[in-house]
């Protein structure tokens, strides 16, 4: 059933990015984080006390909102490689606040660098805005088992 869940929101994840890109961008940013915390929830990353839940959440919310709203470049010109990898890697490294509830910072960081590496080469291997930004957000979801590592 986890599994389910867990392919379901990578597709909605995908197709919240896509209508980021496409239609408005609050879709991306509040659809992608709200469904990464729900994946969150799926895998059993939470603590016993609901307060500090509630607190952790709102920081990892607020830390990918936030990235998922810039790709790491000057305004005005193209994003490369670095700026792929960059938006890939800062949306990983979002779930820090998740050390408080048990998660080790080499699965963090190795997830951050996974997303980052294939955010960097969905974005560079493809020359279509639609498959590019749907595998950006459903990469976001994908590489959440890896916390559980």
């Amino acid at each position: 059933m986890r599994r389910l869940l867990l392919v379901l929101l990578t597709v909605v994840s995908g197709i919240c990015y896509r209508l980021g890109g496409s239609w408005e961008t609050k879709w991306r940013d509040f659809g992608c984080s709200a469904f990464t915390l729900l994946s969150y929830c799926i895998f059993g990353l939470w603590c016993k006390s609901g307060i500090v839940n509630i607190i952790i959440y709102l920081l990892c919310f607020g830390a990918l909102f936030g990235t998922l709203t810039t790709y790491w470049k000057k305004k005005g010109e193209p994003a490369r490689w670095n700026n792929w990898f960059m938006h890939g890697f800062m949306n990983g490294i979002t779930a820090i606040p998740l050390l408080a509830v048990g998660i080790s910072w080499y699965a963090i960081c190795i997830r951050a660098v996974v997303l980052g590496l294939t955010t960097m080469a969905v974005s560079e291997l493809s020359n279509d805005v639609f498959v590019e930004e749907f595998f950006r957000g459903a990469l976001i979801i994908a590489t959440v088992p890896i916390l559980v590592i």
